[in-house]
């Protein structure tokens, strides 16, 4: 089965994460009762959906500083809204880590650059939670 992820194909890796070193894992771990239903490495953004049409759209609870540099906060995502009844239905939390790129530019943020947009690469794992009780 293929779940894209903002418009991206990405392969399901079911199992467990691996958190490097240096990560505030406790800042972004699911909560207690929750159970890892799937795990994806894609491309992000805040909003999840599957060949089905069911979709998540997920809102931050909690931020880590990400372990490599240049790359975005690895984050714990709440699911504000559901569409659907696919496999996302279930979904409850969502965990961004092992994060890739996507740091803001260090420089161009002047008088030359108003109304410049720079878009900025990632990838990440995304670890989809259900809760238990």
């Amino acid at each position: 089965m293929r779940y894209p992820a903002c418009s991206v194909a990405a392969a399901v890796l079911i199992g467990t994460g691996s958190f490097a070193a240096g990560t505030d894992e406790a800042a972004i771990a699911a909560p207690k009762g929750s159970q890892l239903v799937f795990e994806l490495f894609a491309d992000g953004g805040p909003t999840w959906s599957t060949d089905d049409g069911s979709e998540v759209v997920g809102e931050v609870v909690a931020k880590a500083d990400a372990p490599e540099p240049g790359a975005i906060q690895w984050l714990l995502l709440r699911v504000k809204s559901h569409q659907g009844s696919g496999p996302l239905s279930g979904v409850a939390y969502i965990r961004r880590s092992d994060t890739k790129g996507g740091a803001a530019p260090k420089t161009g943020c002047d008088a030359h650059h108003l109304s410049e947009q720079a878009r900025m690469r990632y990838s990440a794992t995304y670890q989809f939670f259900n809760m238990t009780n």
